[in-house]
């Protein structure tokens, strides 16, 4: 025990946040605690793990205490907020799960607000976020897989789906993708969203985003899959066709007739957004016989 000590010790050497505490009752060192300020909840420290020991309790009696056994665990652990036990009298090494959590409150996203339809949005909290997706869809074909990308650490992501919805080959080809992303060294949800999408150089997007567990919901009855990153409070979805671009999340709230109609306008007027600059250039330099003559004339004065 005393080399993985020495070890985690010149690890985490210069760095300020990381504490080491001793835990002595009648001039015996019971156990020594090990972990970074600011990730751990200092007041569950005393609750959970001293008082056992001043109770002479077994410490396993808590949940989230796991045995580790080697140095890669036991820096994984305290990156991920847990407090390191090496506990003197059993001769083991114990993780504690005491995380601090920091949750804001869950509002209406300020990019996404609609009139109708509920005023709530995804926070950094990946297990919150989870939660809020799957009160929208109380299916048992809802499907929550958790997956880690290492980038000198841990970070978490869920993939949702819907078991007998999903495009089974779009499945395996987004966890084939995942797999190979081992050194992304990014903790946003935007980096993994450039590395996966089909065609990197396209300016058409492949990848819809959102803020609205409502939008995730909706995406997931199509059949999409939706992925999440602990941290952030952003969703993505897969695939994003193009004419997504034309459809809103105050249409799912609307009448069908109506929202159809609306979205009938939004692709005709694309269209002629597109095409009527490039029409008048064409018809005023080489179609000019084709202008009424006072249209010219006026256009020429101007």
């Amino acid at each position: 025990m005393t080399n993985i000590e020495n070890r985690i010790n010149e690890l985490f050497k210069n760095d300020s946040s990381f504490i080491k505490d001793k835990i002595i009752i009648n001039n015996n060192t019971l156990a020594t605690l090990y972990y970074l300020e600011g990730l751990v909840d200092l007041n569950k420290i005393g609750e959970i793990i001293i008082s056992k020991y001043q109770k002479n309790q077994n410490i396993f009696s808590f949940p989230n205490v796991k045995e580790v056994k080697n140095i890669k665990d036991i820096t994984k652990k305290i990156i991920e907020a847990n407090v390191i036990v090496f506990d003197y009298k059993e001769n083991k090494i114990f993780s504690v799960e005491i995380r601090q959590l920091y949750l804001r409150s869950i509002n209406e996203p300020d990019n996404e607000k609609i009139i109708k339809g509920p005023k709530e949005g995804l926070i950094e909290n990946i297990i919150t976020n989870v939660s809020l997706i799957r009160n929208k869809l109380k299916r048992k074909d809802f499907k929550v897989e958790y997956s880690s990308l290492n980038s000198e650490g841990e970070y978490r992501i869920g993939i949702l789906y819907l078991r007998d919805k999903v495009d089974k080959k779009a499945l395996r080809i987004l966890k084939q993708r995942l797999k190979k992303l081992s050194k992304l060294k990014a903790i946003d949800i935007n980096f993994l969203k450039e590395k996966i999408k089909d065609r990197k150089f396209s300016p058409f997007n492949t990848i819809g985003d959102t803020q609205r567990p409502d939008v995730c919901g909706f995406e997931l009855l199509k059949g999409k899959i939706v992925i999440l990153v602990d941290g952030s409070p952003n969703a993505i979805y897969l695939p994003y066709l193009f004419s997504e671009n034309f459809q809103t999340v105050d249409d799912n709230y609307t009448n069908m007739y109506y929202a159809s109609i609306n979205r009938l306008f939004r692709f005709i007027s694309f269209i002629i957004t597109i095409l009527l600059p490039g029409l008048y250039v064409s018809l005023l330099m080489y179609h000019q016989e084709l202008l009424p003559m006072k249209l010219v004339l006026s256009i020429s004065a101007s």
